[in-house]
Formats: structure tokens, C-alpha cells, sequence
């Protein structure tokens, strides 16, 4: 035999092993369950996966329509069962809570994971608390009719500062360097977060109907969530225009037996880094962590 025919016979065999270690690597890649638990593989055997990401907390609303949505429950938290819930914050691990009711108001900062009032503070006695907003260190807490929001040193409970206002005061979210407020009606206000000073409304409506007793409310991006007074609804509002994108009926996790009762819910708070709604109510026992899905 030529020394040439010895060269392509000694590639071939060459080639041949070189297909077969790659298939075999391949194949190691793919699936690794085939081997015993005590195999080994080698390292260059070994895949890095992306993990699938998180499913976002809501859908997006779709244009010209009004969405239906439901809370799919993924975990609970314990809650004051004795607390009126008003108002509901988040930041990091802490839940900043408004209860209301006179003589029982309060301000209150809550463990995120087991529900233990770590810090409350009461309001004066004829102080009805309502809606909480965090800025920049400061708590914005309104009251129900007594036409006055109490600012809080977020770190001490200080009382730092007052504001008025006309009307009544329900739900207070921020929005793009705004204060909204709700008062009962069909409007969404808008107060500048340091001065107070009115920045204009907006009229609220559900398919070309006014809408009435839009109470908590929570901003997420730009978007307000605003639970319904008395009811499991919670409208999904665009402040630019008013108008209702989408609904959630929270009935599935409403904790009230008796139609009239109290214990109606009444709080939204927005978890970013989790990518979950937490959603409460007065007098409820339990938080509950949600994402919003199609009904």
C-alpha cells in the first residue's frame, strides 16, 4: 500500500472518531437522565439554561375594549384581622398600612412576609384615616372628611407636615410625579407630592358610563388600579383619557359572607421585584399575593 492510500485511510478513521465524540456530545447535552446517578459528565457536556421568565402581573389592555380579568392566587400573607384597612403600600419588605374608623385610626408599618405590625402610630380621634402614599421618605395619609393629609417621616412616624384639601379623601396613589387622589365620585384628582396644590382631574368611565366609588388605588406603570367601594371589582383605568381598559373580579378571593358587611376589600399594593398584586380587605385575615389574568 502507498504512503498516500496510508494518509486518507489513517483521516478517515480521523473523521469518523471526530462524528462520533460530536453526536455523542450532542446527545450528553440533550439528555443527561439517561446516565446513572453516579456518572459523571464531562464539562463540556454541560448546558447553561435561562430560566423562563416570570409571567407579567396583568395582561396588557387591549385598544377600543374593555378586558375581563381574575386574581390567580399564589400565596397568602397573614393580616390584622382587626385592621380597616384604608390604605396599602409596599416597599421592600415592609407593608405601610392606613386603618381607618374614629377613635381607631392608625399608621402603621407591617412585615411583608408573616403580617407582624412592626411599628403603628395612632391618628387624633376625630381623624378618619383613608388612603397611604409613599414619597421620597415622606407618607401622604389622607382622611375621610376631615379635608386633611398627614405627612410621615417614613423611618421615625414623625409627623412632618399637613395638607388640605377640598372634599373628601378615599385612595391616593403616585403617578409620573403626581399625586391621585379619589374621593368617591367618578373623578381622579391630581396634587402636585410636595405642595399639595391641586394639578387638575379627570372624569373616570366604563364604557361611556360614569363611574362612582373608586376608593384604594395603586399605580403600576401607567395604569390606575382602583378597587370599587362595597364591591370585588377593580377598574384598570388609563388617567390620560378616563377611561375603564380593563376589569377584575376579584370575587373568587372576597372573604365577605354577608352582603352588608363591612369586611370589604380594600387594598391593592404592587409588588415589583415579585411581580405580584397583593390584595386585602377591611377586617380580613389574610394578604393575598396575585397575579391578574384572563377571565
Amino acid at each position: 500500500m502507498s504512503r498516500t492510500v496510508l494518509h486518507l485511510a489513517a483521516l478517515a478513521v480521523l473523521v469518523a472518531a471526530c462524528g462520533g465524540e460530536a453526536e455523542g456530545a450532542d446527545i450528553a447535552t440533550t439528555s443527561t437522565a439517561r446516565l446513572p446517578p453516579e456518572t459523571t459528565v464531562p464539562p463540556r457536556a454541560v448546558t447553561t439554561t435561562t430560566a423562563a421568565p416570570e409571567p407579567p402581573p396583568h395582561p396588557q389592555p387591549a385598544a377600543g375594549q374593555v378586558d375581563r380579568w381574575v386574581p390567580e392566587v399564589v400565596g397568602t400573607i397573614e393580616h390584622d384581622a382587626t385592621a380597616f384597612t384604608q390604605g396599602f403600600v409596599l416597599e421592600g419588605d415592609v407593608i405601610y398600612e392606613s386603618t381607618g374608623l374614629y377613635g381607631e385610626s392608625t399608621l402603621r408599618a407591617v412585615d411583608r412576609e408573616t403580617g407582624e405590625v412592626l411599628r403603628s402610630v395612632p391618628l387624633e380621634a376625630d381623624f378618619f384615616g383613608e388612603g397611604l402614599e409613599l414619597v421620597d421618605g415622606r407618607l401622604v395619609q389622607l382622611t375621610w372628611l376631615e379635608q386633611t393629609a398627614i405627612v410621615w417621616d417614613e423611618a421615625t412616624f414623625a409627623e412632618l407636615d399637613r395638607f388640605s384639601y377640598d372634599g373628601e379623601g378615599w385612595g391616593l396613589c403616585l403617578l409620573d410625579e403626581r399625586l391621585v387622589l379619589s374621593d368617591g365620585t367618578s373623578n381622579l384628582r391630581f396634587f402636585d407630592p410636595d405642595s399639595f396644590e391641586p394639578l387638575g382631574e379627570i372624569a373616570v368611565s366604563l364604557e361611556g358610563r360614569a363611574v362612582v366609588d373608586l376608593n384604594e388605588l395603586e399605580c403600576v406603570g401607567d395604569l390606575v388600579f382602583a378597587n370599587v367601594w362595597r364591591t370585588t371589582d377593580i377598574y384598570v383605568i388609563d388617567p390620560a383619557t378616563g377611561e375603564v381598559t380593563a376589569v377584575v373580579d376579584a370575587s373568587s378571593i372576597d372573604e365577605v359572607d354577608d352582603p352588608g358587611d363591612r369586611a370589604v376589600l380594600n387594598g391593592i399594593a404592587f409588588d415589583e421585584d415579585a411581580g405580584v398584586f397583593l390584595l386585602t380587605g377591611k377586617l380580613w385575615p389574610t394578604v393575598y399575593e396575585v397575579r391578574f389574568v384572563a377571565g
